[in-house]
């Protein structure tokens, strides 16, 4: 379980990054001017993380395809439910943090 829960924040500190860190800005306006539907997507917290998601699980770790002992021939489907798991464990962790900022503003 250990593992599940820091793979999604490693997926979701990633996401944040690329959608709202300022060293983003200038790759993320120069995107958005060359295409709408890719700028949109890397505006996107849960679309950023699923791409990442599909991502890490390609290159990194994949918790379905390790955690449930999936064979091999399963790979592909195991990647598309890891972006899943990366796409809802981020919104998650997003809305949380963005619920305790909400109890800094006066």
């Amino acid at each position: 379980m250990e593992l599940i829960i820091t793979w999604i924040l490693i997926v979701y500190g990633t996401s944040l990054i690329i959608t709202t860190g300022s060293i983003f800005d200038q790759p993320r306006e120069w995107i958005a001017k060359k295409s709408k539907f890719i700028g949109d997507l890397v505006g996107c917290m849960k679309c950023t993380s699923t791409w990442v998601g599909f991502l890490y699980s390609l290159i990194l770790w994949s918790p379905s395809l390790t955690l449930y002992w999936l064979d091999i021939q399963a790979t592909y489907l195991c990647i598309f439910f890891d972006g899943m798991l990366a796409c809802g464990g981020a919104w998650i962790t997003n809305a949380f943090v963005n619920y305790l900022i909400s109890f800094t503003k006066y």
